[in-house]
């Protein structure tokens, strides 16, 4: 189990290049992703998602996915940026798809293309300030995490 709480934050490390990371309550860094974008064409991309420690549980890593997502689409619109792109392995699907919105299967990966203020308006209306998810059971986030370990959020 991660120390609580959790927080999400952002800031830009380069030119036009923004980190976005999860820390628990020690200050211990979980998730992390880096997103791309362009003001000038407000456009963003985000990178694949690294996840530093894999030892929380499985609603804390679930409420870390979506801390990182709800704070990625904040800090994007606050720059003025309105239309993103991400893209994960299709083992994510399921969980993006219970958070924020449908994603496509593009050669075996998981892709979403599309404005921003509509995901930001679902994320934020499914899952709480602390990135709980709302309407979803605790026996459905068990399942999606039992589904996602030795995949993409079982590696570092």
């Amino acid at each position: 189990m991660w120390v609580e709480p959790l927080r999400a934050r952002s800031f830009d490390v380069a030119e036009r290049l923004r980190q976005v990371e999860v820390r628990d309550g020690a200050g211990e860094l979980v998730l992390s992703v880096r997103i791309k974008y362009y003001v000038e064409h407000s456009t963003a991309g985000m990178g694949d998602m690294i996840q530093h420690r894999t030892d929380g549980s499985a609603r804390q890593r679930v409420r870390a996915f979506a801390l990182i997502l709800r704070e990625s689409i904040e800090s994007m619109l606050a720059l003025g940026i309105t239309h993103g792109f991400a893209e994960a392995p299709w083992e994510m699907h399921p969980l993006v798809e219970v958070l924020v919105d449908r994603m496509t299967d593009v050669g075996g990966r998981a892709q979403w293309v599309g404005r921003l203020d509509d995901v930001h308006a679902k994320i934020m209306a499914k899952t709480a300030p602390d990135g709980s998810p709302r309407n979803i059971t605790p026996r459905r986030i068990a399942e999606l995490i039992d589904r996602l370990d030795g995949g993409v959020l079982g590696r570092q």
